[in-house]
C-alpha cells in the first residue's frame, strides 16, 4: 500500500501542506534534506560534521577519491561515506557512533543551522497539517507595538487601584484579627 503512494512523494515540489491518510492513520512525509535537494540525512548533517571537524571536508574528499568511492553509484551510498568517514577519523572518543548519537550527546548542536529547515517544518507541523488551531491573537488596542505591548502586559498583570486598595484593607484586617486573638490567647 505504501508503494502506491511513493510516486507522489517523488514528485514533491515543497513541504507537506496537509495529512494525508495511509490505512486510515494520519501521515505527512518531510523530505530530508528538502523537497529540492538530492540527499539524505546525511546530506541534511554535512555541514555541522565540517564546522565540528573543519579539516574533515579536504580529508575525506580526498579518501573517497583514493578509494573510489567517489564513483560509486548511489548517491546515498557516497553521503553515508563522507558522514561516516568523517565520524570515524575524528571523533576518537568513540568512532562507531552514529549521526543521531552524536546529535543527542551534544558533540553536534541540534540548534545548527543545517536543521532550521526541518525545526521550522517541525514548529508550525500541527497548524500546518490542520491538527491544532491556534487561537487567535486578542485586540490590544495601541497605536505602536511598544503602546500595544505597555496595554497587554496592563491587561494580563494590571489590577485596578480599588481593587488593590480593597485587598489591602482585607490583609490588613486579617492582620489585626490575628494580632488580637494571639494577645487574648497569650
Amino acid at each position: 500500500m505504501l508503494s502506491s503512494k511513493c510516486s507522489g512523494f517523488r514528485a514533491a515540489t515543497s513541504a507537506p501542506d496537509r495529512v494525508g491518510q495511509i490505512a486510515g492513520k494520519p501521515v505527512a512525509i518531510l523530505m530530508v534534506p528538502n523537497y529540492n535537494t538530492i540527499g539524505d540525512l546525511e546530506t541534511l548533517c554535512l555541514p555541522a560534521i565540517h564546522e565540528k571537524w573543519p579539516q574533515a571536508e579536504a580529508c575525506v574528499n580526498s579518501f573517497l577519491d583514493c578509494t573510489g568511492a567517489r564513483d560509486w553509484t548511489k548517491r546515498a551510498s557516497i553521503n553515508k561515506a563522507l558522514a561516516r568517514s568523517a565520524i570515524v577519523g575524528f571523533n576518537e572518543p568513540d568512532p562507531y557512533k552514529t549521526i543521531g548519537h552524536l546529535f543527542r550527546n551534544g558533540t553536534f548542536s541540534v540548534m545548527h543551522s543545517c536543521l532550521n529547515e526541518v525545526a521550522e517544518f517541525l514548529k508550525t507541523f500541527d497548524t500546518r497539517m490542520g491538527l491544532y488551531e491556534a487561537p487567535a491573537a486578542p485586540y490590544v488596542p495601541g497605536d505602536t507595538d511598544a503602546e500595544r505591548m505597555d496595554n497587554a502586559v496592563r491587561r494580563m498583570f494590571g489590577v485596578s487601584k480599588a481593587e488593590v486598595l480593597k485587598r489591602e484593607a482585607e490583609w490588613q484586617r486579617a492582620n489585626a484579627r490575628k494580632k488580637r486573638a494571639k494577645r487574648n490567647g497569650a
